[in-house]
């Protein structure tokens, strides 16, 4: 035979029960509107490892994905200023050189005139900053990697003062950008000699690239378009033989330039390839290791909802229940 249940003990039972399904309402709304289970310990069994090495993961995956992406937007820049630097000279070099070829002394001065012009963009696109750091400075990002391109004109004038004679003008600012300790490295070039430090794309994985302003590439290219611009402005030889020779040098020097800095830019292209690989490989890895935290730290809105509505449903029949009984008379109870 059931003992019946005094009105007091009842009472307690009642509110242990309304307390229970209030908590589990609380609990419920709470996972439903955060996405984030409410115990994550016991939802883990206490093993909070798993989910350490998986936040580890992130995190390290998340630096490597900031470096590639910082690498992609400097080795880019890079590469929108050799580019620059071709423009300028893919017409100009056959332009003087043709001239030279048929003594056209007005066509040369007019394609001179062009080209102190594109020495002065090219000058302009080399010290370019990327993200607030010089680009061709080797580590000295801080500052240029080039004077003005007017001062450097000048610094050549100077140098060629007294100079009448094609040969010895050809020789002069040959030396002026090529010779170690030259001109144009101790003058004209502001950054470093030793090139700036790679970024780190992965575990044990650098990226970088050695070009600067300091680069044969780049300075006979610069050569090829001073030499030229010298001519546009009156320095050097006045007689037509010995500017079209001056005119010649300038083109066969930007083409020599052209060439060689196709061949930089191909380089710069092989590091740009590895760093949108690891891109992508670290990309996927985001994507996996979110994938086994929201497994692990979120709940599933269904079976959430579900057991929203399941906490809601048994509240409602409790309260229910404890208004019927608030309501029971003597004669209803008999």
């Amino acid at each position: 035979m059931t003992q019946p249940i005094g009105d007091l003990a009842q009472f307690f039972a009642t509110r242990t029960r309304v307390s229970q399904a209030q908590a589990e309402l609380q609990r419920t709304t709470g996972e439903v509107s955060s996405g984030i289970k409410d115990d994550i310990g016991a939802s883990l069994k206490g093993d909070f490892s798993r989910l350490a090495a998986v936040e580890r993961g992130l995190r390290l995956t998340e630096s490597y994905v900031e470096g590639a992406n910082l690498a992609n937007s400097y080795f880019a820049g890079m590469q929108s200023a050799l580019e620059r630097a071709q423009s300028e000279v893919v017409e100009l070099g056959p332009r003087l050189i043709a001239a030279s070829g048929t003594g056209q002394t007005a066509q040369l001065t007019t394609t001179a005139i062009a080209a102190e012009d594109g020495f002065g963009q090219v000058v302009a696109a080399l010290n370019a900053q990327i993200g607030g750091r010089s680009a061709f400075a080797g580590i000295a990002t801080n500052v240029i990697a080039l004077t003005p391109a007017d001062d450097i004109l000048a610094d050549l004038e100077t140098a060629l003062l007294g100079v009448v004679d094609a040969a010895t003008m050809i020789t002069i600012v040959d030396s002026y950008f090529t010779d170690p300790g030259g001109g144009y490295e101790t003058t004209a070039y502001q950054g470093s000699a030793t090139p700036r430090t790679g970024f780190t794309i992965g575990e044990g994985d650098v990226a970088e690239s050695q070009i600067t302003a300091l680069d044969p590439a780049i300075r006979r290219t610069l050569s090829g378009l001073a030499m030229a611009s010298l001519l546009s402005r009156g320095v050097g030889p006045f007689d037509a033989e010995g500017i079209s020779e001056l005119g010649r040098q300038a083109g066969e020097w930007m083409q020599e330039g052209y060439d060689a800095t196709t061949d930089l830019r191909s380089g710069l292209g092989v590091v740009e390839a590895r760093v949108e690989n690891a891109l992508t490989r670290h990309r996927a890895t985001q994507t996996a290791l979110g994938i086994d935290r929201t497994n692990m730290v979120n709940t599933d809105p269904f079976e959430a909802a579900i057991e929203l509505q399941a906490a809601e449903t048994q509240l409602e029949t409790l309260f229910l229940m404890t208004a019927r009984l608030q309501r029971l008379t003597l004669a209803e109870y008999l």
